[in-house]
């Protein structure tokens, strides 16, 4: 979901990287610009109906190839 630079920041379970990291985000201009693609990112692959027609799709194929379970 998240894209480590571009719209969030992925930082493993490390307290002394996870300050570091806030700190980066504070000090850089573009963290707003992140937000803002994060939040494209989740309105384009995310969304309610995208989700329907992604299960309606892999339904319809699962018939369409007689795999059932």
């Amino acid at each position: 979901v998240v894209i480590d630079g571009q719209t969030g920041c992925i930082v493993p379970r490390n307290s002394k990287l996870l300050a570091e990291k806030i700190i980066n985000l504070y000090e850089n201009e573009n963290w707003a610009s992140m937000g803002e693609q994060g939040k494209k990112r989740v309105d384009e692959y995310f969304s309610m109906e995208t989700c329907i027609n992604n299960y309606v799709q892999l339904y319809k194929e699962l018939v369409n190839t007689g795999i059932r379970q």
